[in-house]
C-alpha cells in the first residue's frame, strides 16, 4: 500500500504583542497654599476699677439729756426712767419718750445703783452705807436702811431685795416690806454684781475673778465658776446669764442651769454694762466712750455708738436703749 505521508506541521504564528499602553502619568493637584494664620490681637484688658470701700455710717444717738452729776445707775418702772446722780446725791425720773425731767428726790451719799421691785424704787448709796426705799408712783422716801460697808448691787426675790456689799465681802438678804437684815451672807473679793434666778442668786466675785452661785434660803455656796478678769455686771438672758469682764474686755455667755460656758467676746476698753433683748447685746465700753450692738447668737458687731464719756450703765424701756454718761453728767437715748 502506498504510504501516506505525514503533514508537516504548520508552525502556529505567535500571537502579536499588544504593546502595553505607556501609562500616562496622573498630573499631581497643584496644592493650595495654606495661608498664613493671622495672629489675633490680644484683647485689650480693662483695668478692673479698685474698690472703694464703703464707709457705714455711724449710728446716731437719737436724744442727748442733761441731768445730774455723775449719773452712775438707770432703771425704768414702766411709767418712767430713773437715774442715779452719783455727785448730787439725787434720783431724778424723766419721761422716756421727751426725756423731760418729771422730778427730782434728795437721797443719801453716792447713790450707784437702782432696782425696781415693782412698788417701790430701791437706791444703793455706796458713801454712806444705807439703801434707800422710795415709792415709784410718787417718789416718796419711805424709808433709808443702814446695810455693810460701799453697798455696790442690788437685785430682787420677790419679798426680798439683796444687797451685796463690796467692801464687807457679803452679801445681805433685806425683807422688802421692811428693810430688816434677815440674812448676811459671806461670798467672795469685792462682789460687784447681783442676779436671782430662781431660788439661787448669783454673785460676781471681781477681786476673785469668779462667780458663786448661792443657794438663796441658807447662803450655801452650791458652786463657783472661773471668768474674766474683775467680773462688774451680770444679765439674766432667759436660761442664760451674760457676764462683763471689765478687765479682760470681754463678755461670757453661761448656761443658768450649770454654769457652763457657752460663748466669750472681746469687745471694747473697760466694759462695765450690759443690756440684751434675746436678739442683740448691747455693751457700754467705759473707756472708749462707746456703746457696741452685736448679735447674742454670733458675736457679730452690727453697730458702734459715740456716747459721752465714761458710760457707766445701760437700760431698755422695752423698745430702746439708754446710757448714762457719769463724766458729761447725761443720758443718751440710741
Amino acid at each position: 500500500p502506498t504510504e501516506t505521508p505525514t503533514p508537516e506541521e504548520t508552525s502556529t504564528p505567535a500571537p502579536t504583542e499588544t504593546p502595553t499602553p505607556e501609562e500616562t502619568s496622573t498630573p499631581l493637584p497643584t496644592e493650595t497654599p495654606t495661608p498664613e494664620e493671622t495672629s489675633t490681637p490680644a484683647p485689650t484688658e480693662i483695668p478692673t476699677p479698685e474698690e472703694t470701700p464703703v464707709e457705714l455710717p455711724t449710728p446716731n444717738v437719737t436724744d442727748t439729756f442733761n441731768v445730774g452729776g455723775n449719773p452712775k445707775a438707770l432703771a425704768f418702772d414702766g411709767n418712767f426712767v430713773w437715774v442715779a446722780n452719783s455727785g448730787s446725791n439725787t434720783v431724778m425720773t424723766l419721761q422716756p419718750l421727751s426725756g423731760e425731767i418729771v422730778d427730782t428726790h434728795t437721797v443719801s451719799d453716792s447713790p450707784g445703783v437702782l432696782a425696781f421691785d415693782g412698788t417701790y424704787m430701791w437706791v444703793a448709796n455706796t458713801a454712806s452705807n444705807t439703801v434707800t426705799m422710795l415709792k415709784a408712783s410718787t417718789g416718796d422716801v419711805i424709808e433709808t436702811f443702814s446695810v455693810g460697808n460701799s453697798p455696790s448691787a442690788l437685785a430682787i426675790d420677790g419679798n426680798y431685795t439683796w444687797v451685796a456689799n463690796a467692801a464687807d465681802n457679803t452679801v445681805m438678804m433685806l425683807k422688802a416690806s421692811t428693810g430688816e437684815v434677815l440674812e448676811t451672807y459671806t461670798v467672795g473679793n469685792n462682789p460687784s454684781a447681783l442676779a436671782v434666778i430662781g431660788s439661787n442668786i448669783w454673785v460676781a466675785n471681781a477681786g476673785d475673778n469668779n462667780v458663786m452661785v448661792l443657794k438663796s434660803s441658807t447662803g450655801e455656796v452650791l458652786d463657783t465658776f472661773a471668768v474674766g478678769e474683775s467680773p462688774c455686771s451680770l444679765t439674766i438672758d432667759e436660761n442664760h446669764v451674760w457676764v462683763v469682764n471689765s478687765a479682760s474686755n470681754d463678755v461670757m455667755l453661761l448656761k443658768a442651769s450649770s454654769g457652763e460656758l457657752v460663748t466669750t467676746y472681746t469687745v471694747g476698753n473697760n466694759p462695765c454694762a450690759l443690756v440684751t433683748d434675746g436678739t442683740y447685746i448691747w455693751i457700754a465700753n467705759a473707756s472708749d466712750n462707746n456703746v457696741l450692738k452685736l448679735k447674742a447668737s454670733t458675736g457679730d458687731l452690727l453697730d458702734t455708738y459715740s456716747v459721752g464719756f465714761n458710760p457707766g450703765s445701760l437700760m431698755t424701756d422695752g423698745t430702746r436703749v439708754w446710757v448714762a454718761n457719769t463724766d458729761s453728767d447725761t443720758v443718751m437715748l440710741l
